[in-house]
């Protein structure tokens, strides 16, 4: 149980400001696990965005699957 401040006065006010730096804390550390997770997130974003940034940027693929290049010509069969 909690001890009556009623009488004495100054019991209450230090109580009140250790509950006041209990609730800074928290604050604290809900604000820095918030800040974590958006620098995460951003991080990732910015790692996802640069990679397909990078894909984009080679030149397509060659589209002959032949290694010289054209493909062979169609005899005429006769």
């Amino acid at each position: 149980m909690l001890p009556d401040v009623r009488d004495n006065p100054q019991k209450g006010k230090e109580q009140q400001e250790e509950c006041h730096k209990g609730n800074g804390m928290i604050i604290l550390l809900v604000l820095a696990l918030t800040g974590s997770v958006i620098g995460y997130l951003s991080f990732g974003w910015i790692f996802i965005e640069a990679f397909r940034w990078g894909r984009a940027m080679k030149p397509p693929p060659d589209p002959s699957p032949h290694p010289d290049g054209d493909a062979p010509l169609a005899r005429p069969s006769g």
